[in-house]
């Protein structure tokens, strides 16, 4: 599969290390904290990978792999992203992204969150370590110091995956507290239908929610119009991902997918 090779490249940046989080903690005087709250979630299996096509109408510019795994760390799930161009569009502008959230696996709420972005001549490493204890967020967004966080509030990778825990049915709205840059934000999560969705991965019968996301990225800004297809099961998995943006529409469709029960 040409997305195997996209994840196996050589080129995305490297994550922190264990160390590197250990020594935050350390130096902050602060800790992981784990076990504040218990929440059954389908990330209690042994792992899930979810594979995208990303594209501009008929146009295919790449893949997003989504992982989810039990951490290095006892009691925890570590949740990474890759972005990448395929060969073509990598010769015009060539992106290998790379994020993660390492989150409690009982509590389902961020413990570490690091981005690290490669998108043409731009670069980004970012990271936010969640001191769930004290309500605050120890960042390296402006310079490294402390913003205050509403408890359990989610990185926008965690958000995604807990979304997928919502009980949706047409017509209900839920509300999701997400810390976006130095700021917690509230994210709306809006159902409207039920619908079947085909895409390469096969034929679902999918819910369709529409979020309301906070602050303004390199892609998505909250002025944009997203759609989010969950599969009607304990899974939610997001099946089909469209969104108007600057440049037109872009989708995510899922191509492969696998769990570990």
């Amino acid at each position: 599969y040409a997305w195997q090779k996209a994840e196996s490249d050589d080129q995305y940046p490297q994550l922190y290390s264990g160390n590197f989080i250990d020594s935050i903690a350390k130096s902050e005087k602060t800790y992981i904290a784990l076990n504040m709250r218990s929440i059954d979630t389908f990330l209690q299996c042994k792992g899930e990978k979810l594979v995208y096509e990303i594209g501009w109408g008929p146009l295919k510019a790449g893949f997003a792999i989504l992982n989810s795994q039990p951490g290095s760390t006892k009691g925890t799930v570590e949740i990474t992203g890759k972005g990448a161009t395929n060969s073509f569009f990598s010769g015009i502008y060539k992106v290998r992204d790379c994020y993660r959230t390492i989150i409690d696996a009982n509590g389902f709420y961020p413990l570490f969150f690091d981005q690290h972005i490669r998108e043409g001549g731009y670069k980004a490493d970012r990271w936010d370590f969640y001191d769930q204890v004290n309500n605050r967020v120890y960042t390296n967004r402006k310079k490294p110091e402390f913003y205050p966080n509403n408890r359990f509030a989610h990185s926008l990778l965690s958000c995604v995956y807990f979304m997928r825990t919502l009980d949706f049915e047409p017509g209900q709205t839920f509300y999701i507290d997400c810390f976006v840059d130095t700021m917690c934000h509230l994210v709306s999560m809006k159902c409207l239908e039920r619908k079947k969705i085909t895409v390469d991965a096969g034929t679902f019968s999918c819910l369709l929610v529409k979020p309301h996301l906070p602050g303004k990225g390199r892609i998505f800004s909250k002025k944009d119009n997203i759609e989010v297809w969950l599969t009607d099961d304990f899974y939610k998995m997001p099946v089909l991902i469209e969104s108007k943006i600057t440049w037109g529409t872009l989708h995510a469709k899922l191509v492969w997918y696998s769990r570990k029960e």
